[in-house]
């Protein structure tokens, strides 16, 4: 049982809304920076028969069930604490919902002998936590997991009649980890998870959680930390968020700052009812702007872009209907294989997405996008991209305003794969719906952390540190490592130049120092043979070696719209998860996901 609470003082709606939050968001932020450790983080964990007054309620070693707390803690009780942390206190409020403003913290010799008189890391009676000593880190993810831990009590004490129980963290549970995040990642992670739940709602719930974080005083973190936040759609939520910055500042938006959000409203392609959300939010009325103002000048330019592709010839698309394994078999958690046909659980998931399957498979297309080759897309998708190829003409295709011309200038030099009858790697693909394409699928391999030896390798050699590959890595962090392995890989081709490398590296724990030419190509070599073969292009090492793994440039990434499959490592994918009838999809995918973990379980 997940604990959510409704912040006091807030409007029915923002609190309708908070709560819609919170069924999705309670401690999903401090679970994702522990991984599995901090599973169950919130669950109660009050000792049996714990409400009542400030006694210790659970048998311990030298003390009797149900006794009295010791003096020590009620003399720790009285005293006044600090607050919580800055950062500690953002994660908490993000994560419950709740104004922590009132919660004290006691650190100090005599809040450390209490505890070790009961034997607890942490107890908590009301607002107030005291820690054993060492054990307040919170920014570390096991003292995340024991405060978010307190808190939850904290939470739960306060809906009770004479909440004071003493509820303690025992020493025979133990909690340390050896990661150690600094205050500011802490912050940067949590809005990173927040704004990929809040990236799904619906505009009208958006914009009232964001008005929520400006009134909290929180919105402009979380606006800092938007770049940090991978396969969401940056420019649908800044204007969301601009628009709540705007209002919760107190004075009426100006006709520029409104006329600026028409413009990238209508740049994003957003649907005219979520313009008019956003409009009347600010209560400058509903009206939307019809065309984005790069378009309007075009009678006055040498060329025009065309206008986009709205209706498209149609065929049938069929999956396969031979079984894959939807869920693997696990017998240490008790899970049985379950396989089912393509075909069959498409069909499922479309019906759980309130979509008809009959209907979405017979209305697939084939286009040109930005002068590639996209086969067997579904409509949605092959929409989007038309819109996306006039804006890319307009920005790229020189004087004649040509997507040709746009998709070299973008690199694009390869043609696009779309839908696929059974999946190749994972189960649930949107390529299955037509909703996804891989661009440049020589060039951009799907990489990962078990290639970090290689990376690890490269960035010592090229740019003098250690490099290594995680999830949800930015383009800029993705683009760093691509130049490093670029540089790395060059130097079989330039001996002379690794030499001099070689020879110039005077930080003796770089572990090329004092290695020679011939002995380094040997190892760069082997390196190229690893990183093609886990990455399936031993066909195209000349590819890998002078252009890394990263070819698409950051224009085409931002400006496409679409999902980015980096962020797990699928660097040449994209696909609608994002929008339209994809998020829809998407989330029935989870759902139906969920139901088979279910009945995968063994009795």
């Amino acid at each position: 049982r997940r604990i959510a609470a409704t912040p006091q003082g807030s409007t029915a709606r923002q609190r309708l809304v908070r709560e819609k939050e919170l069924a999705r968001l309670t401690l999903s932020v401090a679970r994702d920076l522990a991984q599995e450790e901090l599973d169950a983080t919130v669950q109660p964990k009050l000792e049996p028969g714990a409400a009542g007054d400030a006694s210790l309620q659970r048998s311990m070693a030298g003390s009797v069930a149900g006794g009295p707390a010791p003096a020590a803690v009620h003399a720790v009780l009285r005293a006044p604490g600090r607050p919580l942390d800055a950062g500690a206190r953002t994660v908490a409020e993000l994560s419950f919902g709740r104004d922590f403003g009132h919660v004290r913290v006691h650190t100090d010799a005599a809040a450390a002998r209490s505890a070790e008189q009961i034997r607890a890391r942490a107890y908590t009676s009301g607002p107030h936590i005291a820690f054993a000593s060492g054990q307040y880190a919170p920014h570390t993810p096991a003292g995340l997991r024991l405060l978010s831990h307190e808190l939850s009590h904290v939470v739960q004490q306060a809906g009770q009649p004479g909440g004071s129980a003493v509820a303690r963290w025992p020493w025979d549970e133990p909690v340390t980890l050896k990661k150690v995040l600094s205050p500011a990642a802490v912050q940067r992670n949590a809005h990173r998870e927040l704004l990929k739940q809040i990236n799904g709602y619906p505009m009208k719930d958006m914009l009232a959680t964001f008005a929520a974080m400006a009134s909290a005083g929180t919105l402009d973190g979380m606006i800092a930390d938007i770049d940090a936040a991978e396969g969401v759609d940056r420019p649908r939520l800044k204007i969301a968020m601009d628009a709540a910055r705007i209002k919760g500042r107190g004075t009426p938006a100006t006709e520029a700052e409104i006329s600026d959000l028409k413009t990238r409203m209508a740049a994003r392609e957003l649907p005219a009812d979520q313009q008019a959300e956003v409009l009347s939010f600010l209560g400058a009325g509903t009206q939307p702007a019809a065309v984005p103002a790069a378009t309007e000048a075009a009678s006055t330019t040498p060329a025009a872009a065309a206008a986009p592709q709205t209706s498209f010839k149609t065929s049938s698309y069929a999956l396969s209907k031979t079984p894959v394994t939807v869920v693997k078999e696990n017998k240490d958690e008790g899970l049985k294989e379950i396989r089912e046909a393509p075909a069959d659980y498409a069909a499922r998931i479309l019906v759980m997405a309130g979509l008809d399957s009959a209907t979405w498979f017979s209305s697939f297309t084939s286009i040109k996008f930005l002068g590639q080759s996209v086969a067997n897309i579904h409509t949605d998708l092959a929409t989007h991209l038309k819109a996306v190829e006039a804006r890319f003409a307009e920005s790229h295709g020189g004087p004649s305003k040509d997507p040709a011309v746009a998709g070299t200038a973008l690199g694009l030099n390869q043609g696009i794969g779309g839908a696929r009858e059974a999946p190749t790697g994972t189960a649930f693909s949107m390529h299955l719906f037509g909703l996804a394409i891989d661009v440049n699928y020589t060039s951009n391999p799907w990489v990962g952390a078990s290639a970090n030896k290689v990376f690890a390798n490269a960035g010592w050699l090229a740019v003098g540190k250690k490099l290594q590959y995680s999830g949800g890595m930015s383009y800029d962090q993705l683009s760093e490592l691509d130049k490093a392995v670029e540089t790395y890989f060059g130097y079989l081709d330039n001996i002379e130049a690794l030499g001099a490398r070689l020879a110039a590296i005077e930080d003796a724990s770089n572990p090329w120092k004092g290695k020679s030419a011939e002995a380094a190509a040997k190892q760069i070599q082997q390196d190229l043979d690893t990183a093609a073969t886990k990455w399936e292009r031993t066909g195209a090492k000349d590819v890998i070696k002078k252009g890394g793994f990263l070819s698409l440039p950051k224009d085409f990434v931002d400006g496409i719209g679409l999902s980015w499959g980096a962020s797990y490592g699928d660097i040449m994918h994209f696909d609608m998860r994002n929008k339209g009838s994809g998020r829809k999809i998407q989330s029935a995918i989870g759902a139906y996901k969920k139901k088979k973990q279910e009945e995968a379980k063994t009795e």
